[in-house]
């Protein structure tokens, strides 16, 4: 049963590729005519002339098919820009090989594909170049409008193209050094490089392109494809298709598999030889060496014993020091994970020494990141710093003072830093005794001065304001007393309004009238320093809060002489799904108003051209963070230590009592267990960051996005 299916499948195949060539013979006998077709001169194995005529893998299977189709072909050879500047002119009917793409498909039939050709890039030997990217800015030589030519036109824009005529002529000028790349089909230009001895080229690196090789056609010889497609199906169904692969690349596989073999075996053997020699010799004088050398290993173990014992002891010396010692010491990498650590750094920190082992010091421990940064650049500098104070965060959320000593740890082969270790020391208590003492002796000495001021500079402003009221109501020349007192002095009130005019008497009294009101505000200013009132902390909606406070700017015209709000590009990014603050929201308001107007003043002061004030808020970790950001001049390092000190100020006298930064510094931190820093801004200026805590269980998160920008 199983012979004669087998036998039927095989009649049936018979009188299918019978009536198939039958068809295949009518069809060519039809055309009527002889199909020229034109081929590569220098393309081995697959097409080249040589004696005189074209020959190849590609010519024998035109040919082969060409006689099962019953057509009448001509080959002829030439150079490749040639041959495909005559296809894409019409001047002759078809192609032997050329590669597929579908740029090309558009003015080419192609033919079912008959192989698949890798393209790859080849350089001198040492030569680093392995992708395209390392091409960028090299000379490349191509075959002019090959495949290759036309990738290197299209992913090359930075190099410079060498188009040759044939491969060869690629391959050389790599080899001579007028070019640093080739890029050629890989197995085209090996078979070159045998053949003509080019020993200091080799292929680099991974195939760049694999496209397929196929038949192309004129656009009007769609009759002749479709017989070269069948014709090539029938060449794979009869075997004469691996016949013809198994001449010209058979041979080209097997020398290849020699070679390797030849090299490896050389490689291999000779040095083998040498070892086995050496190693007869060797095992003679270690023989003997053995016994010596054994000895001496003796007397070593005897020694290493004695070592151990004593750095055990030193082990255990250390060990007890490290863990008992009340200062805490740590050692973190260069990214900031703590790799070490002993007791007294984990308790002050809230934490077990396996509970504080990995955390990352900058993200986890540190209140405010950029002191780490700062860390870090002044160890770069100087490889050490002594006593230096941060802020970090206890387990529970509350802030512990931290003085450390640290060190700058570097690998001792490569010399780059590998980490950093330090002693650390918890003087929460400490510098909180200190400020209260240093706070509260300066508020009793504001306090008390204010009082006095309140006391004794008050009357007499009061005083002088209303008599600049009662000199200026006198000499209104409308009020009927002032008339009749004129009249009894025998003046007019035109000749008093003139001399009044000619005098300036009125600027003057305005002038006085100012400078009263001025040194009132002082007062007022002093007054509200010092005083040290609980605050009622309500829930608020920051973001409420901020743009009553850009309301408000807005609508004042001139914050200086120089500088309006107007003129200010003032950009609002506040986050959306903020949940609400504990704080009081004037106060808070009182802090942003000295900010912004802070801002502007630093802008009318450096002159910037085109003026900018960011505010933004944003849910940081536990916090609500509000940021004041400006593009103006900075501060200098100067300004930077001194900013928040009371009655410090850049502006000149007069224009300015110093206690605004001062007043914000002390609502923040004290009424509302904040902070408030500053730091550069990319655009050159300051940015001012608040950071007030949330209700505790309130959600907390990274910084969240933005939900305008105005």
């Amino acid at each position: 049963m199983r012979v004669f299916s087998a036998l039927m499948r095989r009649s049936c195949a018979f009188f299918l590729m019978l009536a198939l060539c039958l068809c295949l013979q009518t069809a060519g006998h039809a055309h009527g005519q002889t199909l020229e077709f034109r081929c590569d001169d220098s393309l081995p194995p697959y097409e080249f002339l040589a004696y005189g005529r074209a020959q190849g893998f590609t010519v024998d299977l035109v040919q082969a098919i060409a006689r099962d189709s019953g057509l009448h072909v001509q080959i002829i050879p030439g150079p490749w820009h040639v041959i495909k500047a005559e296809l894409d002119a019409g001047n002759t009917d078809a192609l032997t090989g050329m590669y597929y793409t579908r740029e090309r498909a558009r003015q080419v039939l192609f033919s079912e594909p008959y192989t698949v050709v890798s393209h790859s890039i080849f350089v001198r030997k040492g030569s680093r170049a392995m992708t395209a990217e390392d091409l960028k800015g090299a000379v490349v030589a191509v075959q002019r409008n090959d495949i290759m030519h036309e990738y290197a036109q299209k992913h090359l824009t930075g190099s410079t193209l060498l188009p040759c005529t044939t491969r060869l002529e690629a391959l050389q000028a790599v080899s001579d050094g007028r070019a640093e790349a080739a890029l050629l089909g890989r197995l085209m230009a090996l078979q070159l490089m045998y053949e003509h001895n080019i020993t200091n080229v080799t292929v680099s690196g991974e195939a760049l392109l694999t496209t397929p090789l196929c038949f192309g056609f004129a656009p009007d010889r769609k009759d002749i494809m479709v017989i070269f497609n069948e014709g090539l199906a029938h060449l794979r169904m009869t075997g004469e298709f691996d016949v013809i692969y198994e001449k010209w690349f058979g041979r080209l596989e097997r020398r290849a598999a020699e070679e390797v073999v030849r090299r490896y075996a050389a490689w291999v053997l000779t040095p083998l030889f040498f070892i086995m020699a050496a190693g007869l010799c060797w095992l003679v004088i270690l023989k003997k060496r053995l016994a010596r050398r054994t000895l001496q290993l003796q007397i070593q173990v005897e020694k290493l014993q004695e070592t151990e014992k004593a750095l055990a002891e030193s082990e255990r010396q250390y060990r007890s020091i490290f863990e008992t010692i009340r200062d805490g010491f740590y050692r973190a990498d260069m990214q900031g994970r703590i790799v070490l650590c002993n007791p007294a750094a984990a308790d002050m920190l809230g934490y077990s020494m396996e509970e504080l082992a990995g955390k990352n010091i900058a993200q986890d421990l540190y209140r405010h990141p950029y002191e780490r940064r700062k860390l870090l650049s002044h160890l770069e500098r100087e490889e050490a710093a002594a006593n230096v104070q941060v802020e970090m965060l206890h387990k529970n959320g509350s802030i512990v003072l931290i003085e450390t000593n640290s060190r700058l740890v570097r690998d001792e082969t490569t010399g780059e830093p590998v980490a950093v270790e330090g002693v650390i020391r918890d003087v929460t208590a400490r510098n909180r005794l200190e400020a209260l003492i240093a706070r509260t002796e300066k508020m009793i000495s504001l306090g008390g001065l204010a009082s006095g001021m309140a006391h004794e500079i008050n009357n007499p402003l009061g005083a002088i304001l209303q008599g600049v009221q009662n000199i200026s109501r006198r000499l209104d020349s409308r009020l009927a007393a002032n008339i009749q007192a004129a009249a009894d002095s025998g003046i007019s009130t035109e000749g008093l309004e003139d001399y009044i005019r000619r005098r300036n008497i009125r600027k003057l009294l305005h002038s006085v009238r100012s400078a009263g009101e001025q040194a009132a505000g002082i007062v007022r200013s002093m007054l509200s320093f010092s005083q040290t009132g609980t605050p009622v902390l309500m829930p608020s909606d920051i973001n409420a809060l901020t743009e009553r406070v850009i309301t408000l700017v807005r609508s004042e015209c001139r914050l200086s002489e120089q500088l309006c709000f107007s003129d200010i590009a003032l950009h609002v990014e506040l986050a959306s799904g903020l949940p609400p603050v504990p704080c009081s929201p004037a106060e808070i308001e009182q802090v942003l108003l000295h900010l912004l107007r802070n801002a502007a003043q630093a802008l009318a002061h450096g002159k910037t051209t085109a003026p900018r004030i960011t505010i933004r808020t944003a849910l940081d970790a536990r916090h609500i963070r509000i940021e004041v950001e400006d593009n103006g001049p900075g501060v200098d390092e100067d300004t930077a230590r001194r900013i928040f000190d009371p009655f410090f100020t850049t502006r000149e006298v007069g224009q300015g009592t110093g206690l605004g930064l001062s007043v914000a510094y002390f609502i923040v931190t004290q009424n509302h267990n904040g902070s408030i820093y500053h730091e550069p801004a990319e655009s050159g200026g300051v940015r001012f960051v608040i950071r007030l805590p949330l209700f505790p269980g309130a959600p907390s998160g990274q910084d969240a996005r933005p939900s305008s920008a105005l």
